[in-house]
């Protein structure tokens, strides 16, 4: 598994000449504050009280909820599992599968 952070993602992606990655790119971020900030608000946490539960600082928690902050994949899972949540994942992308085929018959 990868452990490249989103701007090293990014990077990527501009590298490739996708514009578009830079709207999903922020996008992204923008998803995981605003989860990050709502959890904290719904369960009456202070920031210094998520920081505790996360293991960082209450520094880092306002980087992440400001968007000033580029994860790897694993650290935000780790952050995920100890607030007790999970990653939903959808790429978006259209399936070329037949329907009905098998892998090996694409």
């Amino acid at each position: 598994m990868s452990d490249r952070t989103f701007d090293e993602y990014f990077e990527c992606v501009l590298k490739n000449g996708s514009e578009a990655g830079l709207y999903l790119y922020y996008d992204l971020l923008a998803q995981i504050s605003g989860e990050l900030i709502d959890y904290r608000l719904r369960n009456g946490l202070t920031r210094e009280a998520l920081a505790k539960k996360l293991g960082i600082s209450h520094t880092a928690v306002s980087e992440i909820e400001s968007g000033d902050w580029n994860p790897d994949l694993k650290t935000l899972a780790m952050y995920v599992a100890r607030l007790g949540g999970k990653i939903k994942l959808s790429l978006g992308l259209v399936s070329t599968q037949k329907e009905g085929a098998s892998y090996g018959e694409l």
